[in-house]
């Protein structure tokens, strides 16, 4: 085979992209209109066996997809993995962070697209966007098929559409420290006096404070001085995080399993998103932790109307499904219900976005995202998620400085850090 140099005007004919592209998990959701504008911007590069796609390092402008054969990427510290065409990492980009942080060679005759990065980024973002793709096995057998055709999602859908969904309300005492603010005479010792009132989250906030991820020189032996530690907007964050586990009850013992089941899961991923923020330095340790406990809020009214399907109890992965695929949605529309910020309500739309981009540094959203795949490390290609090391989250959260097996084990130091803190928040 003869590989195409990437100067090469040799391009995909007209329709040969919606023929490769059509049924590829990364653009099944977009319109044979969307696809014929990557048309001018793309190339199919064939390679020989041990050809070399990419060097390490490499800088060039290309994102490519496996679409036949099979490639090896090899990091900088020799370590060495496949890629076959039909395999759950041929489903995503292949070394998509530039610089690269893998050599890329073909094992076997093999065809890649090479696409544009900034045109496929453009045209990623006017497409229609596809339900969040579930974290789990989303054609799950049910009595109606897929979770997409199950009846409670269209019962989901039609609420949603005429906003007759009950959401989750913010609790009273998040709701109290806000109006406290709010008042123009407002003094601190306001702020702890609405907050003792509170017996448990009042204790819960004092141990916050004199915890590692915000105590000071000394400890603080009153309400009063973990609220003059931490700051108004810290308090009203942590507030809210600490009221947040009340929600996650219920008196349908399978729904209260499940809901114990989803706050375990948020506190591994809110306190990791902390411990990750704490670790830069450039984000509020206090907002991360309050973007992992909140992003899946949204599920809250979900379940208690799944708990009217009984045969959803049988089928638990097909339930899983449905709070995955509808979950952001109303997760978002909850956030925006309390008027919290925009950085909180971002990272819950994007909670399954592996491949989100944006400008500028490091956001909430990367956190949720790098949180997110390390959590699910072992079963990452039953979730079809692509590997940590290939999103866009991961290189802006450890930066470029690092090589891949450098950040991971960073990454990993920050999780064993946040045992103390999940403690604290149980």
């Amino acid at each position: 085979m003869q590989a195409l140099a990437y100067g090469d005007h040799s391009r995909p004919r007209a329709g040969t992209l919606q023929r490769l592209l059509g049924n590829h998990p990364a653009f099944s959701h977009w319109p044979g209109t969307q696809i014929a504008l990557l048309e001018g911007h793309t190339q199919l590069r064939e390679l020989a066996p041990e050809e070399t796609l990419l060097s390490l390092g490499s800088t060039e402008p290309f994102i490519h997809f496996l679409l036949q054969g099979s490639v090896a990427l090899t990091a900088n510290d020799g370590v060495e993995r496949l890629v076959t065409e039909g395999s759950p990492d041929a489903a995503h980009p292949i070394a998509r962070l530039r610089p690269a942080m893998y050599a890329v060679c073909a094992r076997a005759p093999s065809l890649l697209l090479c696409v544009e990065q900034a045109v496929l980024h453009r045209l990623a973002e006017a497409a229609p966007k596809a339900r969040s793709r579930a974290r789990f096995d989303l054609f799950c057998a049910s009595v109606g098929g897929t979770w997409q055709d199950h009846p409670l999602v269209a019962e989901l859908d039609a609420a949603i559409a005429a906003q007759q969904l009950a959401l989750p309300a913010i609790p009273a005492v998040a709701l109290k420290v806000r109006k406290a603010i709010a008042d123009e005479n407002f003094q601190l010792s306001d702020l702890a006096r609405v907050i003792s009132v509170d017996p448990v989250i009042s204790a819960k906030l004092l141990r916050l404070a004199n915890s590692a991820l915000f105590r000071g020189v000394s400890d603080c032996d009153s309400l009063q001085a973990a609220v003059v530690r931490l700051g108004v907007n810290k308090v009203q964050n942590l507030v809210l995080a600490l009221a947040t586990a009340g929600l996650f009850q219920a008196q349908d013992p399978t729904i209260k399993r499940l809901l114990a089941g989803t706050w375990r899961h948020l506190l591994d991923i809110g306190t990791l998103a902390a411990a990750l923020a704490r670790l830069g330095g450039r984000l509020d340790a206090d907002v991360a932790l309050l973007a992992g406990l909140l992003h899946e809020i949204g599920k809250l009214p979900l379940l208690e109307r799944a708990a009217r399907h009984p045969d959803l109890l049988a089928h638990p992965g097909l339930l899983d499904d449905i709070m995955a695929g509808i979950g952001p949605v109303v997760s978002v529309a909850t956030l925006r219900q309390w008027r919290l910020p925009e950085p909180l309500i971002d990272a819950a739309e994007h909670q399954h976005n592996w491949g989100h981009e944006h400008a500028g540094d490091t956001s909430y959203t990367d956190l949720l995202i790098v949180a997110h795949l390390h959590a699910s490390t072992h079963d990452r290609e039953a979730h079809g998620m692509p590997r940590l090391t290939e999103t866009p989250a991961f290189s802006r959260v450890t930066g470029a400085r690092l090589s891949a097996s450098e950040s991971l084990g960073v990454i990993r130091e920050a999780a064993q850090a946040t045992g103390d803190l999940k403690a604290l928040l149980r």
